[in-house]
């Protein structure tokens, strides 16, 4: 059984085959969303534990705003984002109105994109065994 579902939500297809490749070795249950309304459709229909987010996205909702609603409406989701747009107020912004798990940068760094995923399914264990 995989630690953790997580579901990676970004508008560019190369983005999302090079998660894929990375992280497929790992032992998660991938899932895909191109944009926030196809994010929403995995989200009530799929078991997720952890969203990874871009930041800029078409369709009229920035990540923010997308990692927002989900933890008002998936409140146990761990929120992630990973942007290549990165400035302080996005990370204010992410931090405060989303209340994400983590801010990272793209490019990303493969052992730091690890220790960031080992951190939240040890906290996805942590909320489990405590409830």
């Amino acid at each position: 059984m995989p630690q953790a579902s997580i579901l990676i939500v970004d508008d560019e297809e190369n983005i999302r085959d090079a998660l894929r490749r990375e992280l497929e070795t790992w032992d998660y249950e991938l899932h895909f969303a191109g944009c926030s309304q196809t994010a929403f459709d995995v989200l009530a229909n799929k078991r997720i534990d952890i969203v990874i987010s871009d930041n800029v996205m078409p369709g009229g909702m920035v990540g923010v705003q997308f990692l927002r609603v989900v933890r008002h409406l998936h409140p146990q989701v761990i929120r992630i984002m990973l942007t290549g747009q990165g400035n302080i107020q996005t990370a204010m912004d992410a931090i405060n109105k989303g209340e994400v798990f983590r801010f990272l940068e793209k490019p990303w760094e493969e052992a730091q994109l690890k220790m960031v995923l080992v951190a939240a399914c040890q906290r996805l264990e942590r909320e489990a065994s405590a409830s």
